[in-house]
């Protein structure tokens, strides 16, 4: 068991559009970060919220030059939109019993962590094309993860799912890309990734594949939003710790 503390940490909220008018809407997504309040003990929490795109610009047929203009047009509506509504309703009249101030939240694309550092994640994106293709149970493990989702298993689908472990594989092995200034000798050893669901399994396999055996790999918190009761999860890829505590 551990104990929840937020002190002087970085919180990372992935967005997908496709969950933007369901359980990752602004309201949702605040009151998700209202009900971790009470583990912030200092207010000097930041918060990155990352807009997932390549799910749609991967399963564009034949991607013409014209019809990807148009999910990137809308992509960037859907994210001014987003960043005006989340505005608003952070900075009302619940935010004074709230640990964040104006700056704490940045907003990123997918894009932006991928190409600020392009090599690191061309070396994890190949290890895992490379993996699945020649392990049977690395492979076995993708596909039923993306069947879960009802997905089919297909160049599209696997690319988006190697993105996503080779992005939070990035975090975890130090390359922040959140605007976040550490104070003094402050070092930030946890990456706290806040989402409405468990880890999936295809995450996890692909994070010990990159990541297991190497050092200053920090641990990754996974704070799952969806259930009625608060539950944090710790990996440092040899146990798991599970932590519950009321929201």
């Amino acid at each position: 068991m551990f104990d929840l503390e937020l002190r002087n940490q970085l919180l990372t909220v992935p967005i997908s559009h496709a969950r933007i008018q369901l359980a990752q809407s602004p309201a949702c997504i605040l009151d998700s970060l209202f009900g971790l309040a009470k583990f912030m003990v200092e207010p000097t929490i930041d918060v990155d919220l990352v807009f997932t795109s390549g799910v749609y610009l991967n399963n564009v047929s034949d991607n013409p030059a014209r019809q990807r203009l148009s999910l990137l047009q809308r992509e960037a509506e859907w994210r001014l939109g987003f960043e005006k509504i989340f505005r608003r309703i952070a900075h009302g009249d619940k935010n004074d019993v709230f640990c964040l101030d104006r700056s704490a939240f940045a907003f990123v694309s997918w894009d932006e962590q991928i190409t600020s550092c392009w090599h690191e994640f061309d070396a994890l994106y190949r290890h895992l094309h490379n993996s699945y293709e020649s392990d049977a149970s690395v492979r076995e493990t993708m596909d039923t993860h993306l069947r879960k989702y009802r997905k089919d298993p297909n160049e599209n689908t696997l690319r988006f799912l190697f993105e996503e472990i080779a992005v939070t594989a990035l975090w975890l092995k130090g390359f922040t890309f959140s605007r976040k200034r550490l104070r003094g000798d402050q070092v930030m050893d946890r990456v706290h990734v806040v989402y409405p669901g468990h880890i999936s399994t295809g995450m996890l396999c692909g994070l010990e594949l990159l990541l297991n055996g190497q050092k200053d790999v920090r641990q990754l918190v996974w704070i799952n939003t969806s259930e009625p009761v608060a539950v944090a999860e710790i990996y440092h890829f040899e146990t798991t710790t599970v932590a519950r505590a009321s929201r």
